[in-house]
């Protein structure tokens, strides 16, 4: 007789690695983008400029200032928010978990500024891309995905000539790229996502302290995303109050993409 206790357990899927040679534009793996530190009361100057790199082989994000000293560094699993201003197309705003505030940065240009949001968002763990190129071959095309390992170590290490981004001359200089970086990616390039909207009057108090009392209100799991508004609150400087509550009810498989008051 069959007895579903024999049947052999599903095994993984084999891991999918690419040889960074062969991965289309590599350099925007490891990325330097020169900008200027967004402040609305001044004129920019000199002291204003900022390089930014993105970095997939160490996952992590450096601020440089115009000489190339590091002035923050945040991993990448810190990022909070990563938003493209909807007034000014080559604008754009990072929070990270590890920071006492944002950064509002000003590009060259949008392409720029577009190319910086893609790579931004392709290092962190929880964001699926579309990149066809990266997937792997036979997953299906309906809703496929993979997490690819990129291998750029020993003889699969690259060099590549890149403009010199603390120079305006043009003048072109070799970077390295090497070591290993994941990336999940799609064949799809757009997908269909459920969304639920609910509004919480707090009548002027703090969240309950059990967050489970949301049962009765906000369907935990149901949803791709969720757009939770709040009235009535007394607890306006400490919104991490209300992230971390909210975080606890819907679990580690959401994460926050942004807020505003």
């Amino acid at each position: 007789d069959f007895d579903e206790d024999d049947e052999e357990p599903e095994k993984p899927p084999e891991p999918w690695m690419l040889p960074l040679p062969e991965v289309t534009n590599n350099i925007y793996l490891k990325s330097y983008f020169p900008v200027l530190k967004w402040n609305p009361n001044k004129a920019f100057g000199p002291a204003d400029r900022r390089i930014w790199v993105v970095d997939h082989f160490a996952k992590s994000f450096y601020c440089l200032d115009a000489k190339g000293k590091t002035r923050r560094q945040h991993d990448a699993n810190k990022l909070l928010q990563l938003e493209r201003n909807v007034m000014d197309p080559r604008r754009a705003r990072l929070m990270f978990f590890d920071a006492a505030k944002s950064y509002e940065i000003v590009f060259p240009s949008n392409d720029e500024r577009e190319r910086f949001y893609e790579t931004g968002s392709s290092i962190r763990p929880a964001i699926r891309v579309y990149a066809p190129s990266l997937t792997k071959p036979d997953t299906a095309v309906d809703g496929g995905s993979t997490t690819t390992t990129i291998d750029g170590t020993k003889e699969n290490a690259v060099v590549q000539k890149v403009p010199n981004p603390f120079k305006k001359t043009g003048e072109l200089l070799d970077r390295e790229l090497q070591g290993r970086c994941k990336i999940n990616s799609s064949k799809v390039q757009d997908e269909p996502v459920s969304v639920w909207c609910g509004t919480f009057n707090m009548c002027g108090s703090p969240p309950p302290r059990d967050s489970s009392s949301l049962e009765s209100w906000l369907p935990k799991g149901k949803y791709d995303l969720y757009a939770v508004g709040t009235q009535e609150c007394s607890y306006q400087k400490e919104e991490g109050e209300w992230f971390a509550y909210v975080q606890e009810y819907l679990g580690k498989d959401y994460l926050t993409l942004a807020s505003m008051q």
